[in-house]
């Protein structure tokens, strides 16, 4: 599993359907697909809404991918492992859920690899949110995409995390409609 494979799939869907160009909004992993389909497919994309993402593989990247342990999780956290098993075995094979956590941390380990060359050409206007305390989308991270991404938008919000969608949403609901009003 790829975020350029997932991109993929979202281009299929919407030339299937004959939805492009999109407003395309992605939390974290979905973000960084977001910015793959802006940077790869713009004849599909009409804006971007990327919470909680990075460009690159960073140090904190690096850092959390390494405690994504499914088997330490199950004892550590049995409940929240159960509740994992629930999502995404549904179809599957028991365990399902393990290797999916292998595949999403192997995959965060080696991308995205996006340069600032690459933000540059994103043609779409793009709205980048995170918390100031996102081990992903850190100051650095959102720093040079702002300063990047031709017609980038920023609203980093202080005392927040990577969820900072679920902590603070009655600023991040509005800036996000805000943005779409204004882009349409």
């Amino acid at each position: 599993m790829t975020f350029e494979q997932i991109g993929d799939d979202i281009a299929a869907f919407a030339q299937e359907l004959e939805l492009g160009p999109a407003h395309i909004a992605g939390i974290s992993d979905g973000g960084i697909v977001a910015l793959d389909c802006a940077i790869r497919r713009p004849e599909l994309t009409r804006t971007i809404t990327v919470i909680g993402a990075n460009y690159c593989v960073h140090e904190g990247v690096l850092n959390v991918t390494a405690t994504l342990d499914p088997d330490a999780l199950e004892q550590r956290a049995p409940d929240a492992a159960a509740e994992f098993a629930r999502r995404h075995d549904r179809g599957k094979h028991t365990g399902h859920w393990k290797d999916l956590i292998r595949q999403i941390a192997a995959n965060n380990s080696a991308n995205p690899t996006w340069t600032p060359k690459d933000l540059r050409r994103i043609a779409c206007p793009t709205l980048l949110i995170s918390g100031e305390n996102d081990p992903y989308a850190t100051a650095e991270q959102m720093t040079i995409m702002k300063r990047e991404i031709p017609d980038a938008e920023w609203l980093i919000l202080n005392n927040a995390g990577h969820p900072v969608h679920f902590e603070l949403p009655e600023i991040v609901g509005p800036r996000i409609l805000d943005f779409l009003g204004r882009n349409t």
